[in-house]
């Protein structure tokens, strides 16, 4: 298994671990509460994922985005109060723009 393939693993696991909202504990930690979204699959890299909602404690609204680019995993998240979320197209756009300065900056 080469580690582009682990890393999209990785990312996929992770993300169902955050979107499924399994930690209780109440720390500024990433994705520390989960968040309460469906999964949708974006363009964005590698097996890009995306999920915007509420925390699973309702605490707050929760962006993630996690995908890999080469041997890059990249984990966004974004959390603004409860009644705010970050609009998707946000979260999107700022991922999308990630990636491009990762292939950038990425020799090959």
């Amino acid at each position: 298994m080469n580690v582009s393939a682990v890393a999209a693993a990785l990312a996929a696991s992770a993300l169902l671990i955050g979107v499924a909202g399994c930690g209780s504990n109440k720390s500024s930690s990433p994705s520390s509460t989960g968040v309460k979204a469906p999964l949708t699959p974006v363009n964005v890299g590698s097996r890009g994922n995306m999920a915007v909602g509420r925390a699973a404690d309702a605490s707050k609204s929760v962006g993630l985005m996690m995908f890999t680019e080469g041997k890059a995993f990249v984990v966004l998240e974004f959390n603004s109060p409860p009644n705010d979320p970050v609009p998707a197209d946000v979260v999107l756009g700022l991922a999308r723009k990630q990636d491009a300065g990762i292939k950038a900056g990425t020799p090959s």
